[in-house]
């Protein structure tokens, strides 16, 4: 509200000094073609009659010779010998100090302001019919003429345009502060809505009627940071509570085994076993939870940063496949693996393995009986894919968008107590410093299907497409 009405007043400041300089200008070129034609007009009076100056013409003008409005003028020959003079002050002289031809401005003994004209001429023949006898000589005529209209005129244009802006900066500031505080009651009011909106009233949202077009594209970005804000606040409070649902039962159990402990009589030195190897089982669930919850919790900050360098995941796949063959056969699961065109993936070798785990360890957990898994290796499209295809009963389209949720189960009793839901969300985690994607789909016969895909300028072939199908 301060720049805009400086930058306008100065530019208008700018803008009227140059209208100035073009009306005066304008009027003092008119007022020397006015010197020039009334110059021209006394020269025509001086003739060349015999080798002789006849100034009789020019004698013979109203008053003598003094020029028209009291204005005045000097006749001088070349060598600056004053051969007439009309309306000059006594005791002063037109001459120019330089002698040479052009205007310049002056001022008159009796106090006037005149601008002047030297000319230099040859004297006009007497009968242009006959030929000179003699060379005419070269003459200077010297007119001045009062330029006090003149300079009332550009007097009255300076003060016009002098009080226009002495008035315009006022008038800018308050108009510009009227249409400043009329543009900005819009923001006044979303910053209103913005200082209603706290933790337990994320569900308001900025109301774009009324809101001029340029503010609706922020109106409409502040919502959706809301919603992206909801959403996350949602995660997180569902997150603290299982969280402390997922603790409480082992905490739970632990306390009470404790108390069955401390129950037995006092010649008793040690607990049963037993209950010393469910102690030792509720100890081990619970680190194993706090240490995924600290994983997750680490990559989801980027405090896990990946050493990326060109892996095979197939070796990995196989190492994490043959430390989980036990378990797999337990439940009679066989993997099938297709591998169509072996690659390099460029990842953390680490975090790859303990993706690829977490791939298997869902797969074995979740498979019925007797399933038979399937990893597929494929590159075409651009596209690096590693995916795991197994059978999950019961699951529907509408929970794969939800499986990469921590805590997130099927089953929403979690009445086993051995799953944590905490998997696949740390599966997610995993992947993003790894530069690959991580997507869940059902394929046509309703089997889950688990990819991971990085870009093939990323990945680097390896080894030439042999198709292989290895069954453990």
């Amino acid at each position: 509200m301060l720049g805009l009405p400086a930058g306008l007043t100065l530019l208008v400041l700018l803008s009227g000094a140059a209208l100035y300089a073009l009306v005066h200008r304008v009027l003092v070129g008119q007022f020397d073609q006015l010197l020039e034609s009334r110059a021209r007009g006394l020269t025509v009076l001086v003739e060349w009659d015999d080798d002789l100056v006849d100034l009789d013409d020019l004698l013979a003008l109203p008053g003598s010779g003094a020029g028209h409005d009291g204005n005045c003028f000097e006749l001088r020959a070349a060598d600056g010998q004053l051969l007439l003079a009309s309306g000059v002050p006594d005791g002063q002289t037109l001459q120019q100090p330089t002698q040479a031809d052009g205007y310049w401005n002056l001022t008159l003994a009796d106090g006037r302001r005149a601008r002047a004209l030297q000319w230099s001429f040859q004297a006009r023949e007497d009968d242009a019919r006959l030929p000179p006898a003699a060379p005419r000589p070269e003459m200077a005529l010297t007119y001045a003429a009062s330029r006090v209209e003149l300079d009332r005129q550009l007097r009255v244009l300076a003060l016009a345009l002098g009080a226009f802006c002495l008035l315009l900066p006022p008038g800018l500031t308050a108009m510009v502060w009227a249409q400043a505080r009329r543009g900005l009651r819009p923001l006044d009011q979303l910053a209103a809505a913005a200082a209603a909106i706290d933790p337990a009233h994320l569900d308001r949202r900025f109301a774009d009627e009324g809101l001029p077009a340029e503010l609706r594209p922020i109106a409409a970005a502040l919502n959706s940071l809301l919603d992206r804000l909801q959403r996350a606040f949602t995660r997180e409070r569902r997150f603290t509570a299982d969280i402390a649902h997922e603790l409480r039962t082992p905490i739970a159990e632990l306390r009470t085994m404790t108390e069955v402990a401390l129950l037995e009589p006092a010649g008793v030195a040690m607990p049963p076993p037993d209950l010393l190897i469910d102690i030792l089982e509720l100890s081990l669930q619970m680190d194993r939870l706090v240490s995924s919850l600290l994983t997750l919790a680490r990559n989801e900050a980027g405090l896990e940063p990946a050493r990326r360098r060109p892996v095979d995941p197939v070796e990995l796949a196989r190492a994490q496949w043959n430390a989980r063959v036990a378990r797999a056969r337990e439940r009679s699961l066989t993997l099938n693996w297709n591998i169509e065109a072996p690659v390099l993936l460029h990842a953390d070798p680490d975090m790859l393995a303990m993706a690829l785990g977490i791939l298997f360890d869902n797969a074995i957990d979740h498979a019925p009986a007797g399933d038979h898994l399937r990893l597929t290796l494929t590159s075409r499209d651009g596209l690096t894919r590693l995916s795991l295809t197994n059978t999950n009963p019961g699951l529907q389209p509408e929970d794969v968008a939800q499986m990469f949720e921590p805590f997130w189960q099927k089953d929403p009793s979690r009445g086993d107590g051995a799953h944590s839901g905490i998997g696949l969300a740390l599966l997610a985690a995993l992947c993003r410093p790894l530069a690959l994607g991580c997507t869940a789909r059902l394929d046509a016969d309703g089997r889950l299907v688990i990819e991971l895909c990085q870009a093939t300028d990323v990945a680097a072939l390896v080894a030439p497409a042999t198709p292989q199908q290895i069954s453990l």
